[in-house]
């Protein structure tokens, strides 16, 4: 999986390379044969170096600023992408079919990893299974609007509930097989 610092070297590589490519078209020469007197070259280069040190504040500030995601600010963000609410209650009831398949159908793509890792011996795209686990959120969240009975915290915190009742003292082979709840 690309990391996010990795990503952002990244671009800011490629922005002084664009930079350089302005340079070279302009002045007949690369950054690295500039001489220092092409102080307009110089200047153009500071300021895409600035230009390239804000850009990486701001996506250092959106990466924080994800990491306080509460799953209510998620399905927020989610909506987005759902279609427009339908009125009508057969309507609603096609909107919700599409996404419990669109659920079904990513949790099978989860599987379909897994399972190509455990017992095919293809090496774990770990990359891939966070974008699935990422979709099976996505039609969760838009199950939770659409149905607007609870929202995605609500069925969070009703699940971690019904959990500590149903295994008090924590999972164990012994408290599966003979739970009561």
């Amino acid at each position: 999986m690309v990391s996010y610092k990795t990503e952002i070297l990244r671009t800011i590589s490629g922005l002084i390379d664009e930079q350089n490519s302005k340079g070279l078209n302009k002045y007949g020469h690369s950054l690295e044969d500039c001489d220092p007197s092409d102080y307009d070259w110089n200047l153009m280069v500071i300021e895409e170096l600035i230009d390239a040190l804000q850009y990486q504040q701001k996506e250092i500030n959106r990466l924080q600023d994800s990491k306080g995601m509460t799953f209510n600010k998620y399905q927020e963000l989610s909506k987005r992408t759902l279609p427009p609410l339908w009125e009508s209650s057969e309507d609603r009831k096609l909107q919700i079919s599409n996404y419990a398949m669109g659920l079904a159908g990513e949790a099978g793509e989860v599987v379909d990893l897994l399972k190509k890792h455990v017992h095919h011996g293809h090496k774990l795209d770990r990359e891939a299974l966070v974008s699935e686990i990422g979709d099976v959120l996505h039609y969760a969240a838009g199950l939770c609007t659409l149905i607007g009975v609870v929202d995605l915290e609500g069925a969070a915190s009703y699940n971690i509930m019904k959990l500590k009742k149903r295994y008090p003292n924590g999972f164990s082979q012994e408290a599966s097989i003979n739970r009561t709840v």
